[in-house]
């Protein structure tokens, strides 16, 4: 089901959106994930010798990302806890297991993901582009006033995550969420077959910490026709 919106569509036209539902899950297989992790970490690494930012961010689809968060004078925010990891040595931080998935895909392929608990959630849910007047209790606790221009997603209750920002408090995926979806939240230039294959792994990462999770919704919406 296409969730964005007309404004959406008219001003970010070709950006993509992978959206994948996961309803009753149970972890219960840490070690699974954390040995394809391990595996997924050692294909990365190579990526930030002799790192250089300004070489870096010319790849794709760093470089679309960073085109976009600079209209609005900001970081790339994924950039940032990239370099975090794997050029200032620091660890994965300690989360739920969703998020642990959110984290590796987002190291990987370089594409922002964000994960909701959908019984926190006041359905429908749309992706939307802000007028600038939208405001939301942000991860942190601080009420944020958005960005004219910056895509975000909201529900009936209001917003749930924008690019800048990031997600809100409200309907953040903890230890006891049981059904979560997840949005790769794509800009104009990155493709679809990168949201698809990003979405894919988030599925198996899923799959090492329950196997027997199945798919509710798993689809791309948006980009080039």
């Amino acid at each position: 089901m296409d969730i964005r919106t007309k404004r959406l569509k008219s001003i970010y036209p070709t950006a993509p959106f992978g959206v994948l539902k996961i309803g009753d899950f149970k972890p219960d297989k840490y070690d699974a994930f954390e040995k394809i992790r391990a595996e997924e970490i050692s294909k990365i690494i190579p990526r930030f010798k002799n790192y250089i930012r300004a070489d870096f961010v010319k790849n794709n689809p760093i470089c679309h990302y960073v085109k976009y968060f600079k209209k609005f004078k900001k970081t790339f925010i994924l950039l940032q806890q990239m370099e975090s990891i794997f050029v200032k040595g620091l660890d994965f931080p300690a989360v739920p297991p969703a998020v642990d998935a959110l984290i590796l895909a987002e190291m990987k392929h370089g594409l922002l993901v964000a994960t909701f608990d959908i019984a926190k959630l006041q359905e429908p849910v749309f992706i939307d582009v802000a007028r600038g007047d939208e405001s939301y209790i942000s991860a942190n606790g601080k009420e944020i006033t958005l960005k004219e221009g910056d895509i975000f997603i909201r529900d009936n209750e209001g917003v749930v995550l924008t690019h800048v920002y990031g997600q809100d408090m409200r309907t953040r995926v903890d230890g006891d969420s049981k059904d979560i979806m997840f949005v790769i939240t794509g800009v104009e230039g990155i493709t679809v077959d990168k949201v698809e294959t990003a979405l894919k792994d988030i599925l198996y990462y899923m799959k090492a910490f329950d196997k027997n999770i199945l798919p509710e919704e798993f689809e791309v919406i948006g980009g080039k026709e």
